[in-house]
């Protein structure tokens, strides 16, 4: 695969992306409705195999030096750092993405929710 076919493919997911966008800002319901969410859900189940191949083969190799006792999985890191970022919400990104849905009421009943997410995270790892 050379350099013109990356930039070809680069060039069509861009426009693909782009006319999503002016799509969802025209009819969002519409958009919403023309996802593809057998794709969404193989890109997820393909995130969550990576995920587990990467701590699996971190834990061999921590089993082959010999201190699988401090063995930490990496998937329980990221948790624990999402658990951060929404705990501190209010001084780092999110709160200015968040904060204006939850003043118009949208998502007022989802904030307990991943309150309480966060606190099971932190308190079981």
């Amino acid at each position: 695969m050379g350099v013109e076919a990356i930039t070809n493919s680069t060039d069509a997911i861009l426009t693909n992306l782009e006319s999503g966008i002016q799509q969802f800002a025209v009819d969002p319901l519409a958009a919403i409705k023309a996802i593809d969410f057998q794709t969404v859900a193989l890109v997820g189940v393909g995130i969550l195999f990576v995920v587990f191949l990467v701590d699996l083969i971190a834990y061999i190799f921590a089993l082959y030096k010999g201190n699988e006792e401090e063995f930490t999985p990496y998937s329980r890191s990221i948790a624990v750092m999402a658990a951060d970022a929404w705990d501190n919400r209010r001084h780092n990104e999110i709160a200015h993405y968040y904060d204006p849905y939850v003043r118009s009421r949208s998502l007022e009943n989802v904030t307990p929710v991943l309150d309480a997410i966060s606190r099971a995270i932190k308190m079981w790892t």
